[in-house]
């Protein structure tokens, strides 16, 4: 039992670790040529590609891989 409970707490500390959290305004280029902006923190499932954010409403939002061509956040 004991080493089923470390199991599973391997397991879900390895998932974490696939998501990148981002505290800078990001840009998103959509696949259909236009972009969002995106102020709040986004969180990116590096396993899927999954971006993750709120949107000014407080909504959660997600951007899949397949609906994306590049992001890029900071100041460049």
């Amino acid at each position: 039992m004991k080493k089923l409970l470390i199991l599973i707490v391997v397991i879900a500390l390895s998932s974490c670790s696939d998501i990148d959290e981002i505290s800078e305004p990001c840009i998103v280029k959509l696949r259909d040529g236009s972009s969002i902006v995106i102020e709040t923190d986004i969180r990116i499932n590096q396993r899927t590609g999954t971006i993750t954010y709120r949107n000014a409403d407080g909504d959660l939002r997600s951007i899949f891989q397949e609906d994306y061509e590049d992001y890029r956040c900071g100041a460049n």
